[in-house]
């Protein structure tokens, strides 16, 4: 009787784990397995630099209140009438966590990786920029006296984090999930190679050259915080708070590179797509006159979203043939 009873609670055991498995391999759908190999590898990156550069970081952002909210939703939509809703619901919730996980790494690892200390390049940029026939300063002047132009800029610039999570709530909902998928591991991919290009060429960003310049309107409240990047270019060991921790990231822009991608991913929702044209191209220039960039930084983050979004878009499709040959074999 005592190995009877045992093989049975053995039995529910394993049921009960295979019932767990399932659920949570039904909520996490949406998010493919190389986005997740894709965070993983940039955490390990901002880890082991952070170790071998001694640099200690602020304590990763508390998401207790966001998971007890995320499975008060999800016990809700089990016991909920089934609807299109609350099949796709949790689905979402577990997408925009894993994005808010990934961006708040993304951070960390942009920190930690330049503390490789290589040469800053704003020389370089300012070249570029000029090849370019953009002389910054005079065009940050033009818009300084311009105060409802730079108010647009501001506020199209501000928009990264909204649009960041519309695919998410657009395409989950319209149940576009090979979209989704293609934009799940497209950020990261992208978030990867700007921070790796950052990596090997930094600069402070173009606020340096309009410090003889008298504006009144533009803040640059998005700039590098040079203060931080002098600090972390420095030998030894360095402690960073919480006090302005934000993006270390000029070129290529990710403000451009993020959304640059977001755009593609709703290429076939017609309406989103045309109005984030529209709002996106506010934003490359916002980048300028908000977020103290180089104009080059632009082009470098249009160009970082295609190739991003190319390569998810391959490895997505490899993988489709590859479980397709599997099911054949």
């Amino acid at each position: 009787m005592s190995a009877s009873f045992t093989r049975s609670n053995i039995f529910s055991l394993s049921r009960f784990i295979g019932q767990i498995r399932e659920h949570f391999g039904d909520r996490l759908a949406l998010i493919p397995r190389p986005a997740l190999i894709a965070t993983g590898a940039l955490a390990a990156v901002g880890y082991f630099s952070a170790r071998a550069t001694q640099l200690q970081l602020p304590p990763f952002p508390d998401t207790s209140l966001f998971l007890v909210s995320l499975a008060m939703l999800d016990g809700y939509c089990r016991i909920a009438t089934p609807s299109t809703l609350t099949r796709t619901a949790p689905k979402i919730s577990y997408a925009v966590f894993f994005l808010a996980i990934t961006c708040a790494i993304g951070i960390y690892a942009s920190y930690s990786t330049q503390r490789l200390g290589m040469p800053l390049r704003d020389d370089l940029f300012v070249a570029m920029d000029r090849a370019l026939g953009v002389d910054l300063p005079t065009f940050l002047q033009w818009i300084d006296q311009r105060l409802l132009l730079a108010e647009v800029f501001r506020h199209a610039y501000a928009t990264m984090a909204l649009q960041m999570v519309a695919p998410i709530l657009i395409l989950g909902f319209a149940e576009h999930e090979q979209e989704l998928r293609s934009y799940l591991v497209a950020l990261p991919l992208a978030l990867i190679l700007t921070i790796a290009v950052a990596a090997f060429a930094p600069s402070t960003g173009s606020v340096w050259l309009t410090e003889h310049l008298n504006l009144n309107v533009l803040h640059f409240t998005g700039q590098t915080p040079v203060d931080q990047l002098r600090r972390l270019r420095e030998a030894g060991p360095l402690v960073i708070g919480n006090e302005g921790l934000g993006g270390l990231l000029a070129f290529p822009s990710f403000h451009v590179a993020s959304t640059m991608v977001v755009t593609l991913s709703l290429r076939a929702i017609r309406p989103a797509f045309f109005g984030l044209l529209s709002i996106n191209a506010l934003l490359i220039i916002g980048t300028i006159t908000e977020g103290g960039h180089y104009a080059v930084d632009s082009i470098g983050g249009i160009a970082t979203a295609f190739a991003a979004y190319s390569l998810a878009e391959k490895i997505l499709r490899f993988r489709r043939s590859a479980e397709s040959l599997e099911r054949h074999a």
